[in-house]
């Protein structure tokens, strides 16, 4: 089972998991989250610009679309986590546009004045002829998140869930890889609980317990 670091860390609350392997970042693009607006906007430089503006998040089930970037905005600018999304609080309005994508349609169009994006998104956007990068310009960036993982039951023989890590870890088809995470050169590294320990100050953060 392969989850997101917010659904690893709900997934130990309720049952007896442990990550198996993650993987090396997609064409070298760091695993984080940007906060986006129009190259041209004159007024929004940096993240205390973006009070009063029209304002988009992916989804609150999100890590890079929601939780991080949140977290982020409540700590920099010491704000309400319990108040954020309220309109007129410090957005104008917020949106939740439901896909990374839309987001970043969604600002490079005008209908948020801003956004927060995977920024593997907003890459992959860009080399595909989508957008233009020259008309957008990142004005914040979250901290490296940690890359989403695949889960094993703790309850299984050691034997079994060596098994299957060598499995993993050996994989090395690349059309696999090329389709999945639009890069052959990308493999399964080993995960470790350890690398999802931050996820737990994020929830403390946005007092989401």
């Amino acid at each position: 089972m392969m989850v997101s670091p917010m659904s690893y860390y709900h997934a130990t609350t309720l049952a007896k998991v442990e990550p198996l392997v993650t993987w090396e970042a997609v064409d070298g693009w760091p695993y984080k989250t940007v906060f986006i607006t129009q190259s041209d906007r004159d007024d929004i430089h940096s993240l205390e610009d973006l009070r009063d503006k029209t304002f988009a998040f992916v989804d609150p089930a999100s890590s890079s679309g929601y939780m991080y970037p949140k977290a982020k905005l409540v700590v920099d600018l010491n704000l309400d986590p319990d108040l954020l999304e309220q309109p007129g609080y410090y957005f104008k309005t917020v949106a939740y546009s439901g896909r990374h994508d839309s987001s970043l349609m969604g600002v490079y169009y005008g209908d948020y004045e801003a956004g927060c994006v995977a920024y593997s998104q907003l890459m992959l956007s860009a080399n595909a002829g989508i957008v233009e990068l020259e008309a957008l310009k990142i004005v914040g960036e979250t901290d490296i998140i940690p890359n989403s993982a695949h889960l094993i039951r703790t309850d299984l023989p050691q034997s079994l869930k060596d098994k299957v890590l060598e499995f993993f870890l050996q994989f090395d088809d690349e059309s696999y890889f090329e389709a999945f995470y639009n890069s052959p050169d990308v493999r399964f590294i080993r995960a470790y609980d350890s690398d999802f320990a931050v996820v737990e100050e994020m929830v403390r953060i946005l007092n989401i317990e």
